[in-house]
């Protein structure tokens, strides 16, 4: 089913371009993702799992996904041109010089791969942070339309951090409707799944005593800091009183990056290991047959 971006989705991103004038260039990479998440044409690919896939690594890990590399090209060459203001700049340019198809370089940003993303880089005379940068956004209207897909198969529990659908690290906590039921998002797929209200999503320490929560002055419990003492991890934590739409959470994600400075400020990050590194195979999708002059006379 198409995805219809919301107003306030753009609205938002407004204004944070007005409260952060030295975003202008990130946000325009980001209002380019939104676009490019509204298009129907990402609803064509098809997501075929590993049918001997390891209980608990994420669904797409050892999948093959076919989508048409029109619709990828496209995208890429798009964002390569909105990334002109960021630090690095790619261009659209830099984009038709490369010498890897559109599809690896998409399969190694949603695996994950790192140490590609930056061979791949280097192999083109790019900066490394800017192409995995462009990279990575240009996965998200893929990785959605597959979270969209596996809707059915996610598991209603999940023990981990990371998602159950893509593999990456949950970008943020929801304490969702009247209920308050934590729910853990993913800032790529838009993967949603619950963790207990008190755990810590990367260790799962459960006891009262090494978790704690920083809150900033007059948010009372609708924005603040999860924290554990014992990982010395954190997550945002924010009130909502129903689910964000899977591209809602970035712009969130955005929208707290205040409260990240705050928790690195007393000693607490992210961990390192960024999720699960998934093995994932991109597929060209075969073009539809060609129509000969009989066929056009049948039509």
């Amino acid at each position: 089913m198409p995805v219809s971006v919301s107003d306030d989705a753009h609205q938002l991103l407004d204004n944070l371009a007005r409260e952060n004038p030295g975003w202008g260039a990130w946000l325009a990479l980001q209002e380019e993702v939104l676009r490019e998440v509204a298009d129907p044409a990402w609803d064509t690919v098809v997501v075929d799992l590993h049918p001997q896939r390891a209980p608990m690594s994420p669904l797409l890990d050892g999948a093959a996904i076919t989508v048409n590399p029109r619709i990828v090209n496209d995208g890429l060459r798009r964002l390569f041109k909105a990334s002109a203001g960021v630090s690095g700049p790619l261009s659209s340019s830099s984009f038709e010089q490369m010498n890897i198809s559109s599809l690896e370089l998409l399969e190694a940003a949603i695996s994950q791969d790192e140490v590609r993303l930056v061979e791949i880089a280097q192999a083109n005379g790019m900066d490394p942070a800017a192409l995995a940068a462009v990279a990575n956004l240009a996965a998200v209207p893929l990785l959605q339309a597959c979270q969209r897909q596996l809707e059915a198969d996610t598991p209603g529990s999940w023990p981990h951090g990371y998602c159950p659908v893509c593999g990456a690290l949950a970008a943020m906590a929801e304490m969702r409707g009247i209920e308050h039921a934590r729910r853990l998002r993913c800032g790529r797929c838009g993967g949603d799944w619950p963790v207990g209200l008190v755990q810590c999503p990367y260790c799962r320490e459960s006891h009262h005593r090494p978790l704690g929560s920083l809150q900033p002055e007059g948010a009372g419990d609708a924005r603040k800091v999860d924290t554990c003492n014992g990982c010395k991890g954190y997550i945002k934590s924010v009130t909502t009183l129903s689910a964000w739409p899977p591209y809602r959470v970035a712009l969130e994600d955005l929208a707290t990056v205040d409260l990240d400075m705050v928790a690195l400020d007393r000693g607490y990050e992210r961990p390192r290991d960024g999720g699960y590194v998934l093995s994932v195979r991109i597929v060209e999708a075969a073009p539809p047959p060609k129509r000969g002059l009989f066929d056009r006379w049948r039509a």
